[in-house]
């Protein structure tokens, strides 16, 4: 049975501009892009490494000058140096040593000026931290996220002030993240129980503590 014309005229229509937008969708496949391929986040990775590294020290040559609070580390480490591993005898004993330790390497190296010498514990570990970071982000989410964060946190002004003050902040940072990161990689290598990333993250852990104290106790909670 024949539709109506006006229903057989509207099928034809349809039918009509279904073959052309078929047509159309193959021949715009065809196209090459006019608008050159952007470049993907690997040919970032360079720039923000530079940014990352060349940043912070540029700021502490430049600007950075001797706080009590770098001082006061600066006598812990000279303690560490003549035998007091614990801070027994420090002004502050109830400083965690790992930092103390840190500053006693590079004050038992002679590398120039002082000053300069106790900026690089954290200059160091906020490096080592940049990495760490971009792993765990790039693990959480892709290599474009974890670039930006990267490049966020080395123009960030805590972060860089932090280094120029010379203070343990950054060393915590590294450990801290190193910490979480050991649990991620975990959970993604499937162990029951044990696993490399298991001895990581305790030892991680150990370390935060040793550096800010059980202020650190954080980092598990979060995981």
């Amino acid at each position: 049975m024949n539709a109506p014309g006006w229903q057989g005229d509207l099928i034809i229509g349809v039918r009509s501009t279904s073959k052309q937008a078929d047509a159309l969708r193959a021949a715009v496949s065809q196209l090459t892009p006019v608008w050159p391929n952007l470049p993907g986040p690997e040919n970032f990775l360079p720039v923000v490494v530079v940014l990352a590294a060349i940043l912070p020290a540029a700021m502490t040559w430049l600007f950075g000058s001797l706080n009590p609070g770098q001082a006061a580390w600066g006598v812990r480490g000279l303690d560490v140096l003549e035998g007091d591993f614990l801070l027994t005898k420090s002004t502050d004993s109830s400083a965690p040593p790992f930092f103390a330790w840190c500053l006693a390497t590079v004050l038992a190296i002679d590398l120039g000026d002082p000053f300069w010498r106790l900026t690089i514990p954290s200059y160091l570990f906020w490096v080592l931290s940049a990495v760490v970071i971009h792993r765990l982000v790039t693990v959480w989410h892709d290599n474009t996220t974890a670039l930006l964060t990267i490049l966020a946190l080395s123009i960030n002004p805590v972060v860089i002030g932090t280094i120029q003050s010379g203070l343990p902040g950054t060393v915590a940072l590294f450990w801290g993240s190193l910490a979480i990161l050991s649990y991620v990689e975990h959970m993604q290598s499937k162990a029951k129980l044990l696993s490399p990333w298991t001895f990581v993250g305790g030892i991680s852990i150990g370390l935060t503590i040793l550096t800010v104290g059980l202020f650190s106790l954080w980092v598990p909670a979060m995981v």
